[in-house]
């Protein structure tokens, strides 16, 4: 599901960076969610689905391990690193608040911040999939959010782009079925983690 909700961070990103510095924002808004992405694409394409495909993607293998490095927020920080330039610096921020809203929307999947330092978490109360932690109130506010973005956008071809996240922000809203059984597999494999796998929340 991150390649779904990685549009709603991209347009956002889009929508309230400056002009000059958008596509290097926009950039650095999709980079935590990109190996993830990837992986998903090409594991799905091998023929993996469901637990499998998740586990594979979050919790085993390198996909896993980079894939919780770049939603550590030392990985930013890295980047903004030395003197960096006004791109490298839109970058940089764009990542930066990717992380800030999965930190908020994220519970027994919470992301450890200061991976590889630690791997303590910190579950939000509010989840954008789990349904007993606000997943349908979270994906209305963001679907209308996106929408009153998109509608008072002055480009057309991103206004465009704003509804259609807008519509997919929507989703587990108006298929809470489909979001349940996305759900049931996550739960599946909601274990402890092995040696290198994505950290386990604490108890």
């Amino acid at each position: 599901m991150e390649r779904l909700l990685t549009t709603s961070h991209a347009y956002l990103t889009w929508r309230l960076a400056p002009a000059p510095a958008a596509p290097w924002a926009v950039a650095g808004a999709v980079a935590p969610d990109a190996v993830a992405i990837v992986a998903g694409v090409t594991l799905a394409g091998r023929g993996h689905r469901g637990p499998e495909l998740l586990r594979r993607v979050y919790q085993q293998g390198a996909a896993a391990r980079i894939t919780t490095v770049m939603h550590s927020a030392l990985a930013p920080s890295a980047v903004l690193s030395g003197h960096p330039g006004p791109r490298r610096f839109a970058f940089a921020v764009g990542w930066a608040g990717h992380l800030a809203i999965d930190y908020l929307s994220h519970h027994s999947d919470a992301w450890p911040p200061l991976f590889p330092l630690s791997g303590r978490r910190f579950a939000s109360p509010v989840s954008y999939w789990q349904s007993d932690h606000h997943a349908r109130a979270l994906s209305a506010v963001e679907a209308a959010g996106l929408a009153a973005l998109a509608l008072t956008d002055g480009s057309r071809w991103r206004r465009a782009v704003g509804l259609l996240a807008a519509v997919i922000a929507a989703l587990p809203a108006l298929f809470p079925r489909f979001f349940a059984a996305h759900e049931d597999a996550l739960v599946e494999i909601d274990r402890p983690a092995e040696d290198g796998d994505r950290p386990a929340i604490d108890p």
